[in-house]
């Protein structure tokens, strides 16, 4: 399926209307995802997932990756 196909030019109402959808889908996306780390950061800055890395090698808190309280994402 084609978004613009030539016969429903020069307006190409389908083509733009699944175009701003999209846009506006990835937006929507990106507003979630920046609140989402904002506040994961700001949890693992108060120290509320210290309990997780109890006990723990400096080793294995490492192989913990993005789960590891240490970690903090980038905005």
């Amino acid at each position: 399926m084609q978004l613009y196909p030539a016969r429903t030019g020069p307006r190409f109402i389908k083509g733009h209307s699944i175009t701003i959808a999209m846009v506006a889908f990835g937006t929507i996306c990106f507003g979630f995802m920046s609140v989402y780390y904002y506040f994961t950061n700001k949890k693992r800055a108060e120290g509320k997932e210290d309990h997780k890395i109890v006990g723990m090698t400096d080793e294995e808190i490492e192989e913990m990756g993005d789960e590891s309280p240490k970690f903090r994402y980038v905005i």
